[in-house]
């Protein structure tokens, strides 16, 4: 999010605003990222 974005939210300017609004709604709807890949450079698990 730019400042001019930030600026309008706080300021209240509408299509800014809504846009903004539009973006952070979309990055709390997206799916949270996978487990991490594996490391190729870590030991192997010991067997228990």
């Amino acid at each position: 999010m730019d400042g001019a974005t930030v600026t309008a939210l706080r300021e209240g300017t509408p299509a800014p605003a809504a846009e903004a609004r539009a973006i952070a709604a979309a990055l709390l709807a997206a799916a949270p990222p996978g487990p991490p890949p594996e490391d190729p450079c870590a030991a192997p698990a010991r067997p228990a």
